[in-house]
């Protein structure tokens, strides 16, 4: 059993991915000393162990196959936290909130930053009622009472911003430092903005005047002509 869970350990180690027992198998025939002729029954069969209390025959999970069950949660627990990630950049809060809730089931509420996902997915959505809103605070609470380090957050806006924005333009990004995990969300426009109208209304008075002074010019004009031919 030793020599089942090295060459599940090994194998994880290098190919960093979902464990398919056929794959397994073929792997550890070829790199596993002592395992040459191993069949996938051999990692998924449970144990037939006798219980010192009963004296009956009971089934236990091996080692390998425990390691196999966590490997492939922990898998699909990462899968399900980029699925939010990009539901939350699509502005997709309602299906985020869906893959971080499968995440927290399958983590048995042991993964604090899957809450940071939470909150923002609730923070960002423009349409959140106050009750979600509450539930982001709450969200952040259980965070920072978690036993991770947080870092303080890092906000970057790009240079030379200038309206009109459109609406969901990214302006810049805030990233978090939860133990050497590093988290990043883009900051984004809420609503559209338009460009400032105070120099084009200091162009339409400029004109005005100008055109005011044009007008009393011509008007001064027409009377000295008048005046020199009442003159004559």
């Amino acid at each position: 059993e030793d020599l089942l869970l090295e060459a599940v350990v090994k194998y994880a180690d290098e190919f960093n991915c979902k464990i398919k027992y056929s794959e397994l198998v073929e792997w550890s025939r070829n790199n596993i000393p002592g395992l040459e002729g191993v069949r996938d029954f051999n990692f998924s069969r449970p144990s037939r162990v006798k219980n010192p209390k009963t004296g009956k025959i009971v089934e236990k999970k091996k080692k390998c196959t425990q390691r196999i069950e966590e490997i492939n949660k922990a898998c699909l627990i990462y899968i399900l936290e980029i699925m939010a990630y990009c539901n939350i950049e699509l502005r997709l809060f309602s299906n985020a909130i869906e893959c971080l809730e499968e995440c927290v089931i399958l983590a048995d509420n042991n993964l604090p930053d899957v809450y940071l996902r939470y909150a923002q997915a609730r923070i960002y959505n423009k349409k959140s009622t106050d009750k979600e809103l509450l539930l982001a605070e709450k969200d952040i609470n259980i965070l920072l009472k978690s036993d991770f380090t947080i870092s303080e957050p890092i906000v970057e806006i790009k240079d030379n911003i200038t309206a009109p924005i459109k609406e969901n333009t990214i302006l810049g990004s805030i990233s978090y430092k939860i133990d050497d995990n590093i988290y990043t969300c883009n900051l984004v426009s809420a609503n559209h903005v338009d460009p400032d109208n105070y120099t084009i209304y200091i162009i339409i008075v400029v004109f005005i005047i100008i055109a005011f002074s044009i007008i009393l010019f011509c008007f001064y004009k027409f009377l000295n002509s008048k005046k020199y031919y009442t003159d004559i």
